[in-house]
């Protein structure tokens, strides 16, 4: 995450802004970005909707704008993934209100999957009795997993399903744009010929730094990609091995993005 940090001050997309009528300017950029508004999508095709795993406040945001997609005739019947990755829950992040649940498990450490389980049966959903399948990603030798780890979880999980072929993923802004970068670098870095769609409650009311830190975050996700697909000037060894040094710096803890990035 410091690479991922590094960019954010460097574009100005990490630092704070006290002045008021500036940050209200902002806000319709970022809209016209894609960063606050909600992400809509027909997913009546889709083979599995996967919700992402996050925060407790983030998670329960997810499973209600999922509801609120399938009243609206956006979702047909399919089966609902959890996805979770191994995170400890803390107070100041995921909500006080879930400090039972954290407590009852002291001794194992309550996770981020056991919150979105106890989110999903207290939504709800269940009433629909679609099939749900909880997947959760290890964080191995990482502080804690990642979306890109998870999603890798996630593809080994599908070896074993090979009928889903789409997945609609359910996120929330300001992180929509973000997932949709990580998520579809880890299938292109993975040859993964599934077919995936986006869709994310949004966030009125955001505060414009939050908003622009999760610019930032999608620049530095996004930029690999790009760079997969565009002809780069020509350099000369110098400049060839800068490029590279710059391309680990800023990737090589993210082995998909990293993966992806030109090599010469």
């Amino acid at each position: 995450m410091g690479a991922q940090n590094s960019w954010k001050r460097a574009l100005g997309c990490g630092q704070k802004y006290d002045n008021t009528e500036y940050k209200q300017s902002m806000l319709p950029r970022l809209k016209v970005l894609g960063i606050v508004d909600t992400c809509l999508s027909d997913a009546r095709t889709s083979d599995a909707v996967c919700v992402l795993g996050a925060t407790g406040p983030s998670m329960s945001k997810r499973l209600k704008f999922l509801e609120y997609c399938i009243e609206k005739g956006l979702f047909r019947r399919q089966n609902i993934l959890l996805l979770s990755g191994e995170r400890s829950l803390q107070s100041r992040v995921d909500g006080r209100e879930y400090d039972d649940l954290i407590k009852k498990k002291r001794g194992s450490v309550s996770l981020e999957r056991d919150l979105l389980q106890h989110l999903y049966n207290s939504s709800p959903l269940p009433r629909r009795k679609w099939p749900v399948t909880m997947i959760h990603g290890e964080k191995g030798l990482l502080p804690r997993a990642t979306t890109e780890s998870t999603i890798k979880t996630l593809l080994n999980w599908l070896k074993n399903h090979s009928a889903v072929k789409t997945i609609t993923f359910v996120s929330s802004q300001p992180h929509v744009l973000y997932q949709k970068a990580i998520i579809q670098s880890v299938l292109q870095s993975c040859n993964s010929p599934i077919n995936v769609r986006f869709v994310g409650a949004g966030a009125n009311g955001i505060d414009v730094d939050d908003a622009l830190a999760a610019l930032g975050s999608y620049i530095w996700a996004i930029t690999p990609s790009f760079l997969s697909r565009v002809s780069l000037p020509k350099l000369s060894r110098i400049e060839k091995q800068e490029l590279q040094d710059f391309f680990k710096e800023s990737y090589e803890k993210q082995e998909s993005l990293y993966r992806i990035l030109p090599k010469n």
